[in-house]
């Protein structure tokens, strides 16, 4: 069965709705998708007081079940309630169900009593749980791991399934603002050229190389099958990335070590071209700023990989003027953005261009769709 793909950041409002309907959202995804991170955010969609995670994989009956207390007077037995398991209270509770279909079928089966459609008669193992706590199922599929189990069809059922899929323009959207980052920022980068990057730029690269048919390995590609253990690009893998490549970190000037790393976290191939980015993005503003200058004799490289780079620095330059003026649109209008148009989009190859125009047509700090000569480009 087909379903169309959300991204990441649709999750809040769609669990939401998903909750308002007495339903329970199950959210399918490749593993390192984002899937997880997204908890927090779909806490607060649903003005839940209190989130936690529950990981069922590697755990077994009794951990959910509850080890038995036996009663001496009655000769009864009744289970302690694991501390990972929510509240019957008052408050609303989000409870994120990691990774289920990961685990033991005799670990899912003390959670089938979960999607009961009576609110008030849902239980996990002997427990109930509050009619007041959301659950969110998380999971994977048959051919992203081999370990994993298909849910029994009362459980899908009664569940609105999800399949999440990460874009970069979303994922990017994500890390600028925090709220589903598994790892804290390590503050800002250098100035270059009068312009401070940021976490994401190494990003950018991955954005560009993903629209092409030799970069769709660059970004979020399906698992290896069968799986072979080695490391992939993935959502979560690049946010790390940014990390390793950031000039606070430990090992920044270390080439060999920060290599290895980004290997570690993106495979051979993602690692080199992330790499050759992270680096090069430094390099590539100076001359940017001699092409927006009109220095002579300073042009856009025609070779792709630098042209893109060139022309991202060109971008950023050009946004951090315009964010400086008093008016944004009246400094387009006034010709601010004519030498980043007939220096850099004017002589940039047509993916470049295409790329670049669509960013900013996105960007509501950067009006440069109000060009007359970018107009013409998003009619034709």
């Amino acid at each position: 069965m087909e379903y169309r793909s959300v991204k990441p950041t649709e999750l809040p409002a769609l669990c939401w709705a998903i909750f308002k309907a007495g339903m329970i959202p199950l959210v399918l995804g490749k593993p390192g998708a984002g899937k997880t991170a997204m908890g927090p955010a779909i806490a607060a969609s649903c003005g839940a007081s209190r989130y936690h995670k529950f990981s069922p994989v590697g755990k077994g009956p009794q951990e959910v079940l509850g080890y038995g207390i036996p009663n001496s007077e009655t000769g009864e037995m009744r289970f302690s309630r694991p501390e990972d398991l929510p509240t019957a209270g008052e408050e609303t509770e989000l409870f994120m169900i990691d990774e289920l279909p990961n685990a033991d079928g005799s670990v899912i089966a003390e959670f089938h009593s979960l999607t009961d459609p009576d609110r008030m008669g849902r239980k996990i193992g002997t427990h109930r749980i509050g009619s007041k706590v959301l659950p969110v199922i998380t999971g994977n599929l048959r051919n992203h791991s081999r370990d994993v189990q298909v849910l029994s069809a009362p459980m899908v059922t009664r569940c609105v399934t999800l399949m999440v899929e990460p874009d970069v323009e979303s994922w990017l959207t994500d890390f600028a603002s925090g709220e589903s980052a598994t790892l804290p920022p390590l503050g800002e980068f250098p100035e270059v050229a009068g312009v401070r990057l940021d976490e994401s730029d190494h990003a950018k690269f991955l954005a560009f190389s993903a629209g092409t048919q030799e970069g769709d390995a660059h970004w979020a590609p399906e698992p290896v099958t069968p799986w072979d253990g080695m490391p992939y690009p993935t959502a979560r893998g690049h946010e790390a990335a940014c990390r390793v490549t950031h000039p606070d970190f430990p090992t920044y000037g270390d080439s060999a070590t920060t290599r290895i790393l980004l290997q570690g976290i993106l495979g051979t191939a993602t690692a080199e071209a992330t790499y050759a980015f992270s680096r090069s993005i430094m390099d590539a503003l100076k001359p940017a700023k001699d092409i927006l200058d009109g220095v002579p004799g300073a042009v856009l490289p025609s070779e792709r990989e630098k042209q893109f780079q060139t022309a991202v620095a060109a971008h950023r330059i050009t946004k951090r003027k315009a964010g400086e003026a008093n008016d944004a649109e009246a400094w387009v209008y006034a010709g601010g953005a004519d030498s980043y148009v007939s220096n850099i989009l004017e002589p940039a190859s047509g993916e470049v261009r295409k790329y670049l125009v669509d960013l900013a047509s996105r960007d509501k700090e950067f009006p440069l769709e109000i060009h007359e000569t970018v107009q013409r480009w998003l009619q034709s």
